[in-house]
């Protein structure tokens, strides 16, 4: 059966997690996402800011990019604690919003973004 989610990372088990990645670019547009993000707006910024130099800052959290064509408004606000086996994380509430580009320069925008601001871990 195939699925209309694109199928990466196969674990021993035969386990497969779901990616974004690459976007289907026909399937329907991409417009607005929203994301919850393990990171204090210190972090989420300066990540940001690292993968795309050039970003305009439009209020405490919120930054305009733009790369091959595509540009996208991010909106953040601090959201709840997330909290496992009493470690506490921070979270924000990320939305992302494209303004222009056709639906392969917002796959790659949106590719782009989330491998520069990965951070470690599984």
């Amino acid at each position: 059966m195939h699925s209309a989610w694109p199928q990466v990372t196969n674990w021993r088990s035969g386990r497969r997690l779901r990616a974004a990645d690459p976007l289907d670019a026909g399937a329907r547009p991409l417009e607005l996402l929203e994301r919850q993000v393990s990171a204090t707006p210190a972090e989420f910024a300066r990540g940001l800011r690292y993968a795309f130099p050039d970003a305009v800052q439009s209020g405490p959290l919120g930054y305009r990019v733009s790369r091959d064509g595509a540009t996208l408004d991010i909106d953040a606000e601090p959201g709840p604690a997330l909290v496992i086996a009493g470690l506490s994380l921070p979270t924000l509430r990320v939305r992302l919003h494209f303004r222009a580009g056709d639906a392969q320069a917002r796959a790659r925008l949106l590719a782009y973004l989330d491998l520069a601001t990965h951070r470690g871990g599984g």
